[in-house]
Protein backbone atom coordinates (compact mmCIF):
# COMPACT_ATOMS: atom_id res chain seq x y z
CA UNK A 1 0.00 0.00 0.00
CA UNK A 2 1.16 3.42 -1.01
CA UNK A 3 0.59 6.54 1.56
CA UNK A 4 -1.67 9.13 0.58
CA UNK A 5 0.87 11.68 1.09
CA UNK A 6 3.39 9.73 -1.35
CA UNK A 7 0.42 9.77 -3.97
CA UNK A 8 -0.35 13.64 -2.97
CA UNK A 9 3.57 14.36 -3.76
CA UNK A 10 3.17 12.63 -6.85
CA UNK A 11 -0.60 14.58 -8.31
CA UNK A 12 0.86 17.15 -10.30
CA UNK A 13 3.46 14.11 -12.31
CA UNK A 14 1.04 11.78 -12.83
CA UNK A 15 -1.88 14.35 -13.67
CA UNK A 16 0.67 15.78 -16.45
CA UNK A 17 1.49 12.77 -18.19
CA UNK A 18 -1.85 11.60 -18.32
CA UNK A 19 -3.86 14.70 -18.96
CA UNK A 20 -1.33 17.16 -20.37
CA UNK A 21 0.91 14.47 -22.69
CA UNK A 22 -1.89 12.33 -23.11
CA UNK A 23 0.27 8.95 -21.92
CA UNK A 24 -1.60 5.77 -21.70
CA UNK A 25 -1.42 4.23 -18.41
CA UNK A 26 0.26 1.25 -19.45
CA UNK A 27 2.29 0.52 -21.78
CA UNK A 28 5.81 1.58 -22.89
CA UNK A 29 6.32 4.98 -22.17
CA UNK A 30 2.74 5.25 -20.66
CA UNK A 31 1.72 6.94 -17.09
CA UNK A 32 3.26 3.59 -14.88
CA UNK A 33 6.51 3.48 -16.95
CA UNK A 34 7.60 7.04 -17.12
CA UNK A 35 7.00 7.04 -13.34
CA UNK A 36 8.49 4.43 -12.25
CA UNK A 37 11.69 5.00 -14.48
CA UNK A 38 11.91 9.05 -13.73
CA UNK A 39 10.14 9.42 -9.83
CA UNK A 40 10.83 6.25 -8.17
CA UNK A 41 6.98 5.74 -7.62
CA UNK A 42 6.29 1.78 -8.30
CA UNK A 43 2.06 1.73 -8.47
CA UNK A 44 -0.09 -1.61 -10.29
CA UNK A 45 -2.85 -0.53 -12.61
CA UNK A 46 -5.35 -0.80 -9.89
CA UNK A 47 -3.91 1.37 -7.83
CA UNK A 48 -3.73 4.30 -10.40
CA UNK A 49 -7.07 4.00 -11.81
CA UNK A 50 -8.43 3.79 -8.22
CA UNK A 51 -6.57 7.26 -7.80
CA UNK A 52 -7.18 8.23 -11.12
CA UNK A 53 -11.15 8.13 -10.40
CA UNK A 54 -10.63 9.48 -6.85
CA UNK A 55 -9.36 12.74 -8.19
CA UNK A 56 -11.48 12.97 -11.10
CA UNK A 57 -8.68 12.78 -13.54
CA UNK A 58 -10.43 10.91 -17.12
CA UNK A 59 -9.42 11.71 -20.46
CA UNK A 60 -12.92 11.72 -21.99
CA UNK A 61 -16.59 13.26 -21.25
CA UNK A 62 -19.60 11.30 -20.79
CA UNK A 63 -22.29 11.45 -23.38
CA UNK A 64 -24.12 13.40 -20.56
CA UNK A 65 -21.72 16.09 -20.07
CA UNK A 66 -21.94 16.57 -23.56
CA UNK A 67 -25.53 17.19 -23.98
CA UNK A 68 -25.47 19.66 -20.93
CA UNK A 69 -22.31 21.11 -23.00
CA UNK A 70 -24.22 21.26 -25.87
CA UNK A 71 -26.97 22.92 -24.57
CA UNK A 72 -25.35 25.68 -22.68
CA UNK A 73 -22.89 26.66 -25.79
CA UNK A 74 -26.68 26.67 -28.11
CA UNK A 75 -28.46 28.64 -25.49
CA UNK A 76 -25.30 31.00 -25.14
CA UNK A 77 -24.71 31.50 -29.18
CA UNK A 78 -28.65 32.76 -28.96
CA UNK A 79 -27.34 34.98 -26.91
CA UNK A 80 -24.41 36.30 -29.19
CA UNK A 81 -21.83 35.06 -26.21
CA UNK A 82 -18.45 34.04 -26.80
CA UNK A 83 -17.70 30.89 -24.81
CA UNK A 84 -14.83 28.66 -23.90
CA UNK A 85 -14.92 24.79 -23.04
CA UNK A 86 -13.29 24.00 -19.60
CA UNK A 87 -13.45 20.22 -18.88
CA UNK A 88 -11.69 18.58 -16.07
CA UNK A 89 -9.71 21.42 -15.39
CA UNK A 90 -8.41 21.36 -19.22
CA UNK A 91 -9.64 24.43 -21.83
CA UNK A 92 -10.90 22.29 -25.17
CA UNK A 93 -9.80 23.70 -28.39
CA UNK A 94 -12.54 24.75 -30.80
CA UNK A 95 -12.08 21.69 -33.04
CA UNK A 96 -12.78 19.43 -30.53
CA UNK A 97 -15.94 20.96 -29.68
CA UNK A 98 -17.30 20.85 -33.11
CA UNK A 99 -15.78 17.36 -33.23
CA UNK A 100 -17.98 16.23 -30.46
CA UNK A 101 -20.82 18.46 -30.72
CA UNK A 102 -21.53 16.42 -34.25
CA UNK A 103 -21.81 13.33 -32.51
Amino acid sequence: RIPDERWESQKSNIRHLYLVENKPLEGENGVIDTMGMNHDFSASKAQYETRLKKWGFRKYATKDEWCTIDHILDMREDKGKPSEVHLHGELLTDEKIRKERRR
